[in-house]
């Protein structure tokens, strides 16, 4: 979701995962999570890949502990014990495979901290 000039939410396409920005969050756009937080009435965020793009802290500070993070073993910036120590990780985070497949494929990864 974005914010167009009249400061109104807008959906926009999803991006490939190869476009993702790989930049920490900037300080607006820790504005616009609050923005959507207090105007759009979002109660909690479900993101992916924070701890890779070092965004979990934008989250964090708007909805606390209700925040929901996926992480993915293709992409991980450390180890997993790592980012589980991270004071920024949110609470609730999993490790999860690229392509979320079946417990009983040998691929399957399914991790919280613990």
């Amino acid at each position: 979701m974005q914010i167009d000039s009249s400061g109104r939410a807008r959906t926009s396409p999803p991006t490939p995962s190869s476009a993702r920005r790989s930049t920490p969050w900037t300080p607006t756009d820790l504005t616009r999570s609050r923005f959507l937080h207090a105007r759009a009435g979002f109660d909690f965020a479900v993101v992916e890949e924070c701890a890779a793009y070092e965004e979990c802290s934008a989250y964090t500070e708007v909805y606390g502990d209700h925040v929901l993070a996926i992480d993915y073993t293709d992409n991980l910036p450390r180890p997993w014990d790592e980012v589980c120590a991270d004071p920024e990780t949110p609470a609730s985070v999993v490790l999860r495979d690229r392509d979320l497949v079946t417990p009983d494929d040998p691929e399957y990864v399914f991790e919280t901290c613990g």
